[in-house]
């Protein structure tokens, strides 16, 4: 009797993670702007990653993307202003700008608001290491 007793208090706590845990994952997605919300879908199948930063009291995503292992400009990223429109893209072998000097400079980085799947899922393979 004891043990069935344990084993429905780790079950209740077991489950009341697992409940906060989508829940924390759903407020994360619904927190995303509309135009974002879009976009994760098909973000959601490769390493990605949505950093919020604020520029001069405007919001703007970072928007990374790791390519094909055997591409020449394997990772990109592309920030976005609080509108969907392209900002600036950043990768590949350009040289830096202005632009992104002044961003990165000034920019307040609000942390990361959204990873997809296998960005998450590689995180945990890394951590059991």
């Amino acid at each position: 009797m004891k043990r069935n007793i344990i084993a429905l208090i780790g079950l209740a706590v077991l489950c009341s993670v697992w409940l906060t845990a989508c829940k924390s994952k759903q407020q994360a997605s619904s927190s995303l702007t509309p135009w974002l919300q879009e976009s994760v879908a098909t973000l959601n199948e490769r390493y990605s990653v949505i950093t919020l930063y604020e520029l001069d009291g405007e919001s703007y995503y970072a928007v990374f993307c790791r390519g094909p292992r055997q591409s020449f400009d394997m990772n990109r990223t592309t920030i976005y202003d609080a509108d969907g429109n392209v900002y600036m893209t950043l990768g590949g072998m350009k040289k830096r700008t202005g632009r992104e000097e002044y961003f990165f400079n000034n920019a307040i980085d609000k942390g990361v608001i959204w990873k997809s799947d296998v960005a998450r899922q590689e995180e945990q393979e890394k951590e059991k290491k």
